[in-house]
């Protein structure tokens, strides 16, 4: 499997109602892309379709996140942010 189907499935996960859940994505979602990025950001470039989906996917997540109540929420996100 690719980096990029196991990112969208993270993504999903981020919009959970338990901030725990949130957290946990958000720190999973971080660590691939710090280790896959380029492939993820390879994907992107390299697939026109999706290129503006998934960009703006993981942009709409990281808006979301990072306004969230839960300061753990935010914390994380930003950490994802770097990451991208």
């Amino acid at each position: 499997m690719t980096p990029k189907p196991i990112s969208l499935d993270l993504l999903m996960h981020t919009r959970a109602e338990d901030a725990c859940e949130r957290i946990f994505a958000l720190s999973c979602a971080e660590t691939l892309w710090r280790e896959q990025g380029g492939k993820l950001i390879g994907s992107c470039l390299c697939d026109s379709y999706h290129r503006g989906g998934f960009v703006a996917e993981i942009a709409t997540v990281i808006g979301e996140c990072a306004e969230h109540e839960n300061d753990s929420v935010a914390r994380e996100t930003h950490k994802l942010k770097n990451a991208v």
